[in-house]
């Protein structure tokens, strides 16, 4: 659905917060204190919030969807919650 492949998004069914490790898809953000704030994952570990902000994901069609609140962790990949999609 997205018009570019890069960067790549993975929709998570339990997921409850977006997720970006690509702070260049961000049209705005801020960083946050190393240590002040983490996420809780499905493997039952902590990761640590580096910032927060919005991503723009321009879709086919001509569609474009605003992700607020998203989180940029140290982690490899970008989630999604299905939620965004409905």
């Amino acid at each position: 659905m997205l018009v570019e492949s890069v960067p790549f998004w993975t929709v998570d069914l339990g997921a409850t917060n977006y997720i970006a490790r690509d702070r260049t898809i961000f049209v705005e953000s801020h960083w946050i204190l190393k240590g002040t704030r983490y996420i809780f994952m499905g493997n039952n570990a902590f990761i640590t919030v580096l910032g927060i902000g919005t991503c723009k994901l321009d879709l086919q069609g001509g569609h474009t969807i605003y992700l607020h609140d998203v989180y940029t962790p140290e982690v490899w990949w970008n989630i999604m919650y299905v939620l965004v999609l409905l």
